[in-house]
């Protein structure tokens, strides 16, 4: 009898477990059921946001140095703004951004120096054409001069009984000092042809000084 009795309580006691098992299958399978909406497929715009950590990198990359030496006068331009290469092309053309602008003091300074030193190199040549053309005018007169001496010395010489010889020494002595003389003449026109010439090139320095200096100007 005690053997009945032991096999319905157990019996009873798996029928329940079972009953319980089973309730609660169903009730996870109701809870974790996915929830699907079902739509016609529609044509439109996909938006999709990335947040992420990044570094912006410029598209063109240029670098900035300028071709003289001169203090930073001026910056036109704030940083993120627009600017342009120029399009000498276009209609009307466009003009190249200038992204800065330098002190041009000391370049017009080096620009007036220039022009001063070329003007004076101008009026020392003027000086020395003048010394020149004077100077080859004086030889002229001398050339003249020694050539009379010259032909009254010969013309003396011949007619000895009539001339003394101081006064012979006297014309030879004219002869000499008039050769002597248009030799220093020529001398001296030489030297300043030679002196003319150097001055011609500082000429040219001082001028080539005045568009080095004009063309540093446009870089400012």
């Amino acid at each position: 009898m005690k053997v009945f009795i032991a096999v319905i309580v157990t019996f009873v006691v798996t029928a329940l477990l079972v009953s319980v098992g089973i309730g609660v299958i169903k009730a996870r399978g109701k809870t974790d059921a996915e929830v699907v909406q079902v739509r016609h497929p529609e044509r439109g715009d996909l938006t999709e946001f990335i947040r992420a950590q990044a570094e912006v990198q410029p598209e063109t990359h240029v670098s900035i140095q300028s071709r003289v030496a001169a203090r930073v006068a001026e910056l036109p331009y704030e940083e993120g703004q627009a600017v342009s290469k120029g399009d000498p092309d276009a209609e009307p053309p466009v003009e190249p951004s200038v992204l800065v602008r330098l002190d041009a003091d000391d370049l017009e300074a080096a620009l007036a120096s220039a022009e001063a030193n070329a003007a004076a190199s101008q009026a020392q040549i003027e000086v020395e054409q003048a010394r020149i053309a004077a100077q080859e005018a004086a030889m002229k007169g001398t050339e003249a001069s020694l050539a009379q001496a010259r032909s009254n010395l010969a013309r003396r010489e011949k007619v000895l009984q009539d001339v003394t010889a101081l006064d012979l020494d006297n014309l030879r002595c004219r002869v000499e000092e008039l050769s002597a003389q248009l030799e220093s003449t020529r001398d001296s026109i030489r030297a300043a042809e030679l002196n003319l010439e150097v001055l011609q090139h500082h000429l040219e320095a001082a001028e080539a000084a005045i568009a080095q200096a004009r063309d540093r100007l446009t870089y400012t």
